[in-house]
C-alpha cells in the first residue's frame, strides 16, 4: 500500500499536469538534466560531491538524440516556484543521485526519473522507491568514481542506450495521457 502522503501527491501532480499544454504526440519529450555545481558548505569549504566531470559529452549526446528537448538546469541558481514550474513541464527527469532528485514527486504522471549513480556497489533506492510510489517509470545507471571521489566520469553511451529504450515508454504513457 502507498504511503497515505503519496496518494495526496498523486492529485497534486495531476493538478500541476493538468496546466500544462501536451500537444500532440509528435512533441519532443522535455529532458531536464540537473547540473550539480561547486558550492560553500557551512565551514566555508568549496564542494563539488557527486559532480559529472563529462558534462559537456553528456549534453551533445543529449542534444543529438532524436525525439527528445534537453536543457541543463542549476537548482541552486533558481527559486522554488522556479524549481517547481521546470518539473511540472519535465517527461524526464536526469541527474546524479541527490536532493534535486526529490523533485520526482513533482512529475507529471506519464513522466520519469533517470538516475545516475556514482558507485558501481552501495546504492539507496529512495529516489526509485519515490518514482515507483509516483506511478512513474525509473531507470538507473551506475558509474564507477574518478579524481578525487567527487567526480564522476558518466558512460554516455550506457545513457543514451537506457534513454533509447525509455523515451519510447514516456511517449507512449504521455499519448495515453493526452487522449484520456
Amino acid at each position: 500500500m502507498l504511503p497515505e502522503s503519496y496518494q495526496r501527491t498523486g492529485a497534486s501532480r495531476a493538478s500541476l499536469a493538468s496546466g500544462r499544454v501536451l500537444s500532440g504526440v509528435d512533441e519532443p519529450l522535455r529532458v531536464t538534466y540537473i547540473s550539480r555545481r561547486p558550492y560553500a558548505t557551512s565551514d566555508g569549504q568549496k564542494s563539488t560531491a557527486r559532480r559529472i566531470g563529462n558534462e559537456d559529452d553528456l549534453m551533445r549526446m543529449l542534444e543529438g538524440m532524436a525525439g527528445i528537448r534537453a536543457e541543463l538546469v542549476d537548482f541552486a541558481q533558481m527559486d522554488l516556484l522556479a524549481q517547481l514550474t521546470r518539473i511540472s513541464q519535465t517527461d524526464i527527469l536526469l541527474g546524479m543521485h541527490g536532493a534535486g532528485l526529490g523533485w520526482v514527486v513533482a512529475l507529471p504522471p506519464h513522466g520519469a526519473l533517470f538516475e545516475l549513480w556514482p558507485q558501481q556497489t552501495g546504492v539507496w533506492q529512495c529516489f526509485e522507491h519515490m518514482a515507483e510510489w509516483s506511478g512513474l517509470l525509473y531507470r538507473r545507471v551506475s558509474h564507477s568514481k574518478r579524481g578525487n571521489g567527487e567526480v564522476t566520469t558518466v558512460n554516455v553511451d550506457a545513457i543514451k542506450k537506457t534513454l533509447n529504450d525509455l523515451v519510447p515508454q514516456v511517449k507512449m504513457r504521455r499519448t495515453e495521457q493526452v487522449a484520456s
